[in-house]
């Protein structure tokens, strides 16, 4: 039996609905997302952890009492064969957490410090599910921003932090590679989404470390922009609007959504957002500059600048 029965006691009562707050629990239904009342009210709660993402600078001015600071770059490493923004080995995103206080039975509310930051902070979640806490982290809507415009209290104090201890099976099988992923393009039941904004999806622009304008054969386009309000502090739109987004997209209840984007930060939200809608949600960590690197994977590149690009070669 889990040692510290006492604390997931208590989770079990104040956990927000729908998240399972015993490892390997499912979630439902706006289980992905709390509010400022809700981390107000149980911000003392024995067992929770607070996770500020952001510059390092910005927690020095003034965080949520109790928050540890997180840094997107510690959740981000380049690979052997050069590849960008990669999810870190397994046990470097243990010890790291670990160090942050996290334990199995940890709560973990994360938050965006900048208006920015709704990827940043679903990269962080995307870190935990992997390691296997997944199902008990959740997000503060709206982030620190709304915090503040609420008038809630920060500090500058920077909170002790006792050693955590994670040993619950990871989950490596949330990654897909491009092997995978090809051979489902023509699964219905796989629907895969960029999350990149539309000029890169179009082909109109792209990044110059990605070999090629265009998407993956088959992909729809769910850009981030269209996950969160344009609204100062970026909430999120509510369920409903997102279910119907993912929906007209061809992501029917029970596929399995896919997500990538240039080099896999911006796919973190839609991943997080398709967990928080309750679909099977798979991540594609090489994401296009992975993809475009082999010139026989199948991509959908604008006429123009098909025709241009085969001119000039």
């Amino acid at each position: 039996m889990r040692s510290g029965i006492t604390v997931l006691v208590m989770g079990l009562l104040c956990w927000p609905p729908g998240l399972s707050a015993a490892a390997g629990g499912d979630t439902t239904h706006e289980s992905l997302l709390v509010t400022t009342a809700w981390l107000a009210e149980h911000s003392d709660d024995p067992g929770l952890v607070l996770l500020h993402v952001g510059r390092k600078g910005k927690y020095e001015d003034g965080h949520i009492p109790g928050a540890r600071f997180v840094s997107l770059r510690d959740l981000l490493t380049e690979s052997p064969d050069g590849l960008h923004h990669e999810m870190p080995p397994l046990s470097e995103l243990r010890a790291y957490f670990e160090s942050h206080g996290i334990s199995d039975d940890s709560q973990i509310v994360i938050y965006y410090a900048e208006d920015w930051g709704p990827p940043y902070a679903a990269r962080a979640y995307l870190s935990l599910d992997y390691l296997g806490l997944g199902d008990r982290a959740v997000m503060l809507d709206g982030g620190l921003q709304q915090w503040l415009a609420e008038d809630r209290p920060v500090t500058t104090e920077i909170p002790a932090v006792e050693m955590g201890s994670i040993t619950i099976e990871s989950r490596a099988d949330l990654f897909v590679n491009a092997d995978w992923l090809e051979d489902r393009l023509r699964d219905p039941d796989v629907v895969i989404v960029d999350a990149r904004p539309g000029e890169y999806y179009e082909g109109r622009e792209k990044e110059n470390k990605i070999a090629r304008y265009g998407h993956i054969t088959g992909a729809v386009s769910i850009p981030i922009t269209d996950i969160t309000l344009d609204d100062p502090v970026y909430r999120f739109k509510d369920t409903t609007t997102l279910e119907i987004l993912f929906h007209e997209k061809g992501a029917l209840p029970r596929a399995t959504v896919v997500t990538y984007c240039n080099t896999g930060i911006w796919a973190s939200l839609v991943y997080f957002t398709a967990k928080h809608l309750g679909y099977d949600a798979r991540f594609y960590d090489g994401s296009f500059q992975d993809w475009t690197r082999d010139d026989n994977r199948p991509v959908i590149e604008p006429v123009k600048k098909s025709f241009l690009k085969r001119l000039f070669q």
